[in-house]
């Protein structure tokens, strides 16, 4: 893998796609008013509630570059140019999930500047606040580059696909009910969220108290995060083939089909085309024994 070349293609697309109307829509608004529309009104300690919007924020945000920027540079062809360039492939990939870490944790931060230095939210383990910034970032970049696999050059298709994903996980990973007061059917689908384990690691960092330990949660992200490569890596490669495939054998005219065919296009003046009599039964005979010689 070349390291240079994934940090090139990191610094392009956080360049060209971290101001897009979708990127600030899906990954910085629409968790922030969700998150907002619970918490209003039922007077939730900052510490309980500032865990929670930093995963979401960090979820929605670092999960949004790569099904942005990739079905856009479908469409552009500046993927194919990718391709075509003297890199790997992982390569190509490992600067998309790059660029959308970067871009998670940058947003990630903002909630959490305000809720320390406006709020007066404390942080308890600094170390694990970095740790959990980080791990959670890479993990859902990597999510958004797998659900962007899906041959589309439409960000909407791939954005439209991952939400029936990426909601769920929001009422399952204890973000707006802790899990210690959750349901055991519900804290057992909470297992397969990898928003579990960056939610309950920021709720260390703040001192609210996580369900799991530290290094669980640490194992989860790491898990989470190494499924989502080594699977985004395979879909890529193989829908990519499937894009690129033929559709269908096909058959080459015949040289009566094309005289045909030019023939129902010219239109009937009256007058034959100049050095090509009318079509006659004969004429139409001969380019088929033709077209039989051939073959």
């Amino acid at each position: 893998m070349d390291l240079m070349a994934a940090w090139a293609i990191a610094k392009k697309d956080l360049k060209c796609y971290y101001a897009r109307p979708g990127a600030v829509m899906f990954g910085i608004m629409f968790p922030l008013f969700m998150f907002l529309s619970f918490i209003v009104g039922r007077n939730i300690p900052v510490k309980e509630a500032l865990p929670g919007l930093t995963s979401m924020v960090v979820m929605f945000s670092a999960s949004s570059i790569g099904p942005f920027s990739i079905p856009i540079e479908r469409r552009l062809k500046t993927f194919d140019r990718l391709l075509a360039a003297p890199i790997s492939y992982h390569s190509i990939l490992a600067g998309k999930i790059l660029a959308g870490a970067l871009y998670g944790m940058a947003v990630g931060s903002v909630p959490v500047a305000v809720g320390v230095l406006v709020l007066g939210a404390g942080v308890a383990q600094p170390g694990l606040l970095v740790a959990s910034l980080s791990l959670s970032s890479a993990c859902f970049a990597a999510m958004g580059v797998m659900f962007a696999s899906f041959p589309t050059e439409y960000p909407g298709n791939v954005t439209i696909a991952m939400n029936f994903v990426r909601l769920p996980m929001l009422f399952v990973s204890g973000v707006f009910i802790p899990l210690t007061r959750a349901s055991l059917p519900m804290r057992l689908a909470s297992l397969i969220s990898p928003l579990t384990y960056a939610n309950d690691l920021a709720r260390e960092a703040f001192g609210a108290g996580g369900v799991a330990s530290p290094g669980a949660n640490v194992a989860g992200l790491l898990g989470f995060t190494s499924l989502f490569v080594v699977l985004g890596a395979w879909l890529h490669d193989r829908l990519r083939e499937w894009a690129e495939a033929p559709r269908g054998p096909r058959r080459q005219a015949t040289n009566a089909e094309l005289r045909a065919g030019a023939l129902q296009a010219t239109p009937q003046s009256g007058f034959p085309k100049r050095g090509r009599g009318p079509l006659t039964a004969g004429k139409l005979a001969e380019d088929q024994a033709s077209d039989q010689s051939k073959r």
